[in-house]
């Protein structure tokens, strides 16, 4: 899911789960893409070496992406959607 607006930036972050229960948030991939208002692009998200061990030793990865825009205020999220990434 992409919307279009300038300077996206859209990454995935899931919940760290250890031998005790942590809420810690980490980023697992990331990607930056320039799309002028009113296109749309299609991109192609990798895991970084934190989210691939993560997927190894657990098989099933949930995470939640992000797209945000860079504003003179600061980042605002454009939108928000669950993912599961499932080892083959």
């Amino acid at each position: 899911m992409i919307i279009s607006r300038s300077r996206n930036t859209v990454s995935a972050g899931s919940l760290a789960h250890d031998s005790k229960p942590s809420k810690r948030a980490i980023t697992i991939g990331r990607k930056t893409a320039r799309i002028k208002a009113g296109n749309l692009r299609l991109l192609q998200i990798t895991l970084n070496a934190t989210g691939k061990q993560l997927l190894k030793t657990k098989y099933s990865l949930p995470a939640t992406l992000r797209v945000t825009q860079a504003t003179n205020g600061g980042i605002a999220v454009l939108a928000s959607q669950k993912v599961i990434f499932k080892e083959h």
